[in-house]
C-alpha cells in the first residue's frame, strides 16, 4: 500500500510539473474576431507549435482589418499564464493581450509609446478550407518577411 501511495504521490507531482511547464495552452489552430479600438474590426489567427528543442510552446500568426486585405505578421511570445505579446513585423506596434478561455483582451501600442487602444477578440469557427488558407497565407507572409 505504501509502494500505491508513493506511485501515485509521484505520478501527481511529475504530471503536474508537466501541464506547468505547457501552460494551459496546447498547439493548435485558432481564429478570433474582434476589434482595436471601439471600431476597428479585425481578424486575427493564432497558431501554436511544439518547439521539440526547448520543450517550449511556439506562438506565431498574422491578424489584418477587415476593411483591408494586407495580412500583418506577428512576432510572438507568450507564457504560461496566457500572456501574449504580439509584435507587428515589420514593426508598427505592439499587442499585449491575455487569453482567458475564448477570448482575448489587451492593448495596442504604438511604436513611439503614445497610443494606447484596447482590443477585444473573440474566438470563432475556422473549417478546414479556412485553416488551409489561413496556413498558406501565413506561410507566404513570414516566407516575404525572411527571403534574402
Amino acid at each position: 500500500m505504501k509502494n500505491l501511495t508513493f506511485i501515485l504521490i509521484l505520478f501527481i507531482t511529475i504530471s503536474s510539473n508537466f501541464y506547468a511547464q505547457k501552460g494551459s495552452s496546447s498547439p493548435g489552430y485558432w481564429l478570433y474576431k474582434g476589434t482595436i479600438g471601439e471600431k476597428e474590426s479585425i481578424t486575427l489567427y493564432l497558431k501554436i507549435m511544439d518547439n521539440d528543442c526547448r520543450g517550449e510552446l511556439d506562438p506565431i500568426g498574422m491578424y489584418k482589418y477587415d476593411d483591408r486585405d494586407q495580412w500583418v505578421a506577428l512576432s510572438m511570445t507568450m507564457t504560461e499564464k496566457q500572456d501574449f505579446c504580439m509584435i507587428e513585423c515589420p514593426y508598427t506596434g505592439l499587442m499585449i493581450l491575455k487569453r482567458e478561455g475564448a477570448s482575448f483582451t489587451g492593448v495596442w501600442i504604438s511604436p513611439d509609446r503614445q497610443k494606447l487602444v484596447p482590443v477585444k477578440l473573440k474566438q470563432t469557427s475556422l473549417s478546414s478550407s479556412e485553416k488551409k488558407q489561413m496556413e498558406e497565407t501565413l506561410d507566404q507572409l513570414f516566407y516575404e518577411l525572411n527571403d534574402c
